[in-house]
């Protein structure tokens, strides 16, 4: 039986009543916004733009008519090899730029102001997939500000800097950069973690050695390369670690605290622009027996235990294609076959040079994958909320006087319970094995998205694209940029050819994926109209409503 998750989507929609231009940037906006260099070139064809445009929903945080012409000229492989070429856009200096500059100042909240450079950077970054595989791995590596110690908004951004730098990298160097991040020293409780004095009731706390098992390497039980659980002569599933495992681990974690230029251990002051600092007097340096027998000897320094504990995680056979698993999950399917999982987890373990963990390789092969790229068995993958709204926004473009693009966020996060760096738990919002009741668990797939995909939220994000087409209500105000509107020039220019204006959406927004009866009903409702703008913005609506629109398919 095939599932196309669309038609789930658009069943519960039915049942709830629930029917019915480049972006504005600045020096450092989209690569592809600039359609000047395209005199004299042959334009892409229907096709072409149409995998262009379901290629950048899995690669970037939405594309434009700019970004699908320069994929179809370029290819997708062209394509990311040149967004791999450009810097990282960081958060860290705008959001201590924006401190600085506001310090005292009682009317603005500096909360804030990671999350106003979240929503800027997603809008105008040229690094576009560096940004997209960033928040894909922020839900695999996750930290959140709903901990009242990560409220400091230089918390959250420098760890999705370090997300952002290590995108293309060493996995190996990216889970050491991540435990030693005091953001998330504070979220899994290992800052100031000493080692154990029993006769006073001291141990270890044992809460990141657990998860960076559980949920940042090798997960729960064991693996084959292609992701598939492996059984025991009692067809029984092999667990990875135990209790001994963890204790062990916990160990390996001690001694961190806050590093700066007065550091102490126990200091409860967080300092966030440094990584966290090792105190050894208060590390454990007894030998720790890991995983499968690895041993770390006694008597090393604490850094080097955690280094290491690192390159033994990263060594583990299961990491390839739990990590594989994941990516390909928030990327580009909810149901990747084994063989995908395989040809992936191949290349983790070697990039085709001898080297291990390539995540620059691992995001390539992701992308280029011949499931990734032939949809015709795949049920697709419901967008979560925040890149629907991403998307949207991307899609038709904003304008502001000074193209500042700041945003708290709140709307997306009241209307859909979804926010970038704001999940609920260490798990995410969303687990990668839920399974809604009914068909799709019948089928024996899995839709994590559908985990928050309720009545409620539904709802609530079809009332947040109406306030963004009808109302331009995409950003809270943050009064020194003045205002910001939707960027409706080209779709007001196609509004008087109402044919052209649904093509032009449906290729943007759908890659060429709505039925003959949804553009009749789109048409209906756009030719009722005689305003060019009004028309315009009920085209985007619709869009953005629709099924096809919803999931990737």
């Amino acid at each position: 039986m095939k599932v196309r998750f669309s038609l789930l989507l658009l069943a519960l929609m039915s049942t709830l009543g629930c029917s019915g231009g480049g972006s504005g940037s600045d020096s450092g906006s989209d690569s592809g916004n600039d359609n000047s260099s395209n005199v004299g070139v042959t334009q892409p064809s229907d096709e072409q733009r149409a995998t262009a445009s379901r290629f950048l929903s899995q690669a970037s945080l939405g594309g434009n008519m700019a970004m699908i012409d320069e994929v179809a000229r370029i290819g997708m492989e062209g394509w990311i090899d040149a967004q791999m070429q450009l810097a990282p856009t960081y958060h860290l200096p705008q959001v201590d730029a924006l401190i600085e500059t506001y310090d005292g100042n009682e009317d603005f909240d500096e909360f804030m102001f990671r999350r106003y450079i979240w929503w800027h950077n997603a809008m105008t970054a040229r690094d576009q997939l560096r940004h997209r595989v960033a928040l894909a791995l922020s839900e695999i590596f996750v930290i959140s500000d709903r901990v009242d110690e990560l409220e400091d908004p230089t918390s959250t951004s420098g760890f999705f800097d370090v997300l952002l730098t290590h995108a293309f990298g060493s996995y190996e160097d990216l889970l050491l950069d991540v435990s030693l991040h005091p953001a998330m020293g504070i979220y899994l409780s290992h800052v100031n973690n000493r080692k154990a004095i029993p006769e006073q009731g001291i141990f270890p706390d044992e809460n990141y050695a657990r998860e960076v098992m559980q949920l940042f390497s090798i997960g729960l039980y064991e693996l084959n390369e292609d992701g598939t659980r492996k059984l025991d002569g009692n067809s029984r599933l092999i667990p990875t670690y135990g209790n001994q495992e963890i204790t062990e681990m916990a160990k390996v974690f001690t001694g961190l605290s806050y590093g700066s230029d007065d550091a102490f251990f126990g200091n409860i002051e967080p300092e966030f622009f440094e990584p966290m600092q090792m105190f050894e007097s208060y590390h454990d340096v007894g030998e720790k027996r890991l995983l499968n027998g690895y041993v770390i000897p006694t008597g090393q320094s604490g850094l080097q235990d955690i280094r290491d504990a690192i390159s033994h995680l990263s060594d583990h056979p299961n990491t390839g294609p739990f990590i594989a698993r994941r990516l390909i999950q928030r990327l580009v399917t909810s149901n990747p076959s084994p063989d995908y999982i395989q040809r992936v987890a191949q290349v983790f373990a070697n990039n085709g040079n001898g080297e291990r963990g390539d995540l620059g390789a691992v995001i390539k092969a992701i992308l280029m994958d011949v499931d990734a790229i032939d949809i015709q068995d795949d049920p697709g993958r419901l967008q979560a909320p925040m890149l629907r709204f991403l998307h949207a926004m991307r899609g038709v473009g904003l304008k502001n006087a000074r193209n500042r693009f700041y945003s708290e966020g709140f709307e997306l996060q009241i209307h859909t319970k979804q926010h970038p760096l704001s999940a609920p738990s260490v798990f995410n919002f969303y687990l990668p094995d839920y399974q809604p009741n009914g068909e799709i668990s019948n089928a024996q797939l899995v839709a994590p998205e559908f985990q928050i995909s309720t009545d409620t939220t539904v709802i609530g994000l079809i009332n947040l694209m109406r306030l963004l087409t009808f109302e331009d209500e995409p950003f809270e105000s943050f009064e020194p940029n003045g205002e910001i509107t939707l960027d409706l020039d080209d779709e007001v220019e196609l509004a008087e050819d109402p044919v052209a204006l649904v093509d032009h959406c449906n290729l943007v927004f759908a890659h060429n994926s709505f039925s003959e009866s949804y553009k009749n009903t789109m048409l209906t409702a756009i030719n009722s109209l005689d305003d060019r703008e009004e028309r315009a913005r009920m085209a985007i609506f619709l869009s953005l409503i629709s099924p096809e629109y919803a999931v990737i398919n």
